[in-house]
């Protein structure tokens, strides 16, 4: 009896000392934010025939889990998103006022897993989340956070000078090879002076498709895709000056529906290119920035749709096609720069003008077709509390938008318009801040019809509020 009450206070005396040391090896943490944001436009349909006009306002709640043990050798955060009632439920995109009066779900914004994987200095991470290439190329290649998807990475040092980061995400992944859709990206980044980082890199987007489907239509997303990018991203840092530049070429194919083929429509080869320039002096309180952005377009001189991917008589697409499902809404790029084009710089609420155009390719129709947009940027920080940007944007097309067979021709014009950006932001106290955004673009004449009844096209302006507290 008394080795067991002996040997039970041992135990006890061990737990005791050891308890502390067993609480401090793992940490959880519960944080978020609440957002309110609101949008008043005019005139996003630049085709000066109808009204059109858009007030919103919605609110999200996000609340965030983070776990990590000791050293952090493995750590996780699992993010929900609770949204205004209406609209999509759960991605904070719901609005005041909706008809719907229904409650809504949930939704998981992200969840991550992120480990040391033992015996090496590289890490495993799998979850929902952002995905993305390295510096500026992360504009093209990630989106930052409009198509959060799941997928796996593995990333890190190999030795002082050597990074590699590569991952895959599952766009969708289903039991039929037809319906999976995967991205995948390699990058090694070289660090070749103290302030240089030159990171070289392979992307591949393959999908299945639908090849069995008797659609004709060729915006439908079922043509199989197999498209290969090579580029690279520098960054580097040469006293006030910092410099993002990102480059790619991209090869491939568009793959079409046995049905679209049988309406005489070929298989579509992907030719395009990408170059993207970010660049910041700084100047104490003030920043002075130039962003540019450069795509080919399809000088191709009819199209019987507009900019339709299957109708190039040449059966070649000079315009990037972004990873993560194509040209149009579900692609995942998205760019820094003008913010009506881009709808990214200040906010990021869906807005009618959105879409084809945050991709910087355009989609060879209406909104533009390949684009050459320089923008100055400044930043300047008048108060502890309050700072001022503003944005100088010259917006191009890089070809002429084509002409409809049996339809309507458009002029020999490159100029999309000309945008103006005002953004000032106030720390009303520690974690709350409230940004008021105003954008306003001139249009230009690209996509204006032929003809003495063409209409001019509409400027567009727009508001943006947005209300925001970290807790």
């Amino acid at each position: 009896m008394r080795k067991f009450l002996m040997g039970l206070a041992v135990i006890l005396v061990a737990t005791a000392v050891a308890a502390p040391q067993f609480a401090g090896a793992s940490d959880v943490k519960v944080n978020g934010i609440f957002r309110q944001r609101g949008l008043i436009s005019d005139d996003s349909d630049r085709n000066s025939r109808t009204y059109d006009s858009q007030q919103t306002a919605n609110y999200l709640t996000r609340m965030r889990w983070t776990f990590a043990n000791k050293g952090k050798k493995v750590w996780g955060i699992y993010e929900t998103d609770i949204s205004s009632d209406g609209g999509s439920c759960g991605n904070g995109n719901g609005n005041f006022g909706s008809t719907a009066r229904t409650r809504c779900s949930v939704g998981v914004n992200r969840w991550i897993i992120d480990a040391a994987i033992p015996g090496t200095t590289l890490r495993y991470r799998v979850g929902k989340t952002d995905y993305r290439g390295p510096g500026s190329m992360g504009e093209l290649i990630g989106g930052a956070g409009l198509n959060r998807t799941h997928g796996y990475a593995i990333y890190g040092k190999l030795t002082n000078n050597l990074s590699l980061s590569a991952w895959n995400t599952q766009n969708t992944e289903g039991d039929e090879i037809a319906s999976d859709d995967n991205d995948y990206f390699v990058s090694v980044g070289w660090k070749a002076a103290p302030n240089m980082t030159i990171s070289p890199f392979i992307a591949w987007e393959k999908y299945g498709g639908t090849g069995n489907s008797n659609s004709t239509t060729v915006t439908s997303g079922e043509e199989e895709r197999d498209l290969w990018q090579y580029g690279a991203n520098i960054k580097a840092k040469f006293g006030i000056l910092s410099l993002d530049v990102s480059g790619l070429v991209q090869d491939g194919k568009l793959e079409f529906s046995r049905g679209t083929k049988a309406a005489g429509r070929g298989d579509t080869s992907i030719e395009a290119w990408a170059l993207l320039i970010r660049a910041w002096l700084g100047f104490g309180k003030l920043k002075v920035g130039f962003y540019g952005t450069f795509m080919p377009g399809d000088d191709d001189d009819t199209t019987d749709a507009a900019g339709d991917l299957g109708t190039q008589p040449d059966d070649r697409l000079k315009r990037y096609s972004p990873m993560g499902g194509g040209n149009l809404n579900s692609g995942s790029c998205r760019f820094l720069g003008p913010q009506i084009l881009h709808n990214r710089n200040y906010h990021s609420t869906p807005i009618s003008f959105d879409g084809r155009n945050r991709y910087g390719n355009g989609d060879g129709g209406e909104w533009m077709n390949g684009s050459q947009i320089y923008t100055l940027m400044s930043k300047y920080k008048l108060t502890k509390s309050l700072s001022v940007d503003a944005n100088l944007s010259v917006i191009r097309s890089a070809a002429k938008r084509a002409d409809i067979t049996g339809g309507s021709t458009f002029k020999n014009a490159k100029d999309f318009g000309t945008e103006l950006d005002f953004s000032s932001r106030y720390d009303i106290t520690k974690g709350l801040w409230l940004r008021l955004t105003f954008a306003y673009l001139f249009a230009g004449d690209y996509g204006k019809e032929t003809g003495t009844s063409a209409r001019d096209l509409d400027d567009t302006w727009m508001l943006w509020s947005e209300m925001r507290y970290t807790f």
